[in-house]
């Protein structure tokens, strides 16, 4: 099969899933209620417009003064081409309002995310992740293992686990090295009209997985903690790099 005709059988494929992406096209500034090409009026809940800001009369009459003064932008990346005073004007106002001694800015906080997580992370330090953290604090701290140790990785959470190394177990090189943490519910929930729990049905899911990647001869490691905070300080300790967990 050619590249072309694999990448077009997988789209389709996302396509039956339900998965496949298409792009909302507006007519009109975003806003709780916009024009949305081929649907007309629609309320908007998944914008990160908090505050009301993207069509303020204010914000957007400042924008156009900065676009006469300042043009359009420096055309790279700021340590390149040079950072605008106004930036500069804007990060110091930011630092004064929250009490530090200066502040970055980044063109969106999953930016920010990525560039902090590298930074900060050392060799001795151990990351843990609450399974509800933002995909971009995930992503960043996989980011980090990336490029300190020069590896491919990979990191999900409950049924994104297996769909997130499902291609690597499939098929080529054993040069993956797998981690499962599980942890035991303290409340668990039945699930209506069955004879197990969400709990059950949770370790299961995770069984599942595991043993999928060991009948691939997969190197995985599996860890089962009662109480998740211990058990993760106790893998710190045993690895020397002592973890205090809130």
């Amino acid at each position: 099969m050619s590249f072309a005709a694999r990448l077009g059988a997988e789209l389709e494929q996302f396509k039956q899933d339900g998965v496949y992406k298409r792009l909302n096209y507006l007519e009109a500034p975003q806003g709780a209620r916009t024009n949305m090409q081929g649907r007309g009026n629609v309320v908007i809940l998944s914008s990160n417009n908090y505050l009301g800001l993207c069509n303020e009369p204010e914000v957007v009459a400042a924008g156009k003064r900065a676009l006469d003064q300042f043009g359009a932008g420096t055309g790279s990346v700021r340590f390149i081409c040079g950072t605008f005073t106004i930036h500069r004007e804007l990060e110091q106002a930011l630092a004064r309002f929250v009490g530090c001694e200066s502040s970055l800015t980044y063109v969106s906080c999953w930016n920010a995310n990525e560039g902090l997580v590298a930074t900060l992370l050392g060799e001795q330090d151990i990351v843990i992740s609450d399974q509800l953290n933002h995909a971009s604090i995930i992503d960043a701290i996989r980011l980090a293992i990336r490029d300190k140790y020069r590896v491919a990785t990979t990191v999900g959470y409950g049924p994104r686990y297996l769909h997130s190394t499902g291609q690597l177990h499939k098929g080529g090189p054993n040069t993956g090295v797998f981690l499962q943490l599980v942890g035991d519910d303290p409340d668990d929930l039945p699930i209506p009209g069955e004879k197990f729990t969400f709990g059950v049905l949770k370790q299961a899911q995770a069984l599942g997985d595991f043993q999928a990647l060991r009948n691939h001869g997969r190197r995985v490691l599996r860890v089962q903690a009662r109480d998740v905070a211990q058990g993760l300080a106790r893998i710190g300790q045993s690895i020397g790099a002592p973890v205090n967990v809130g």
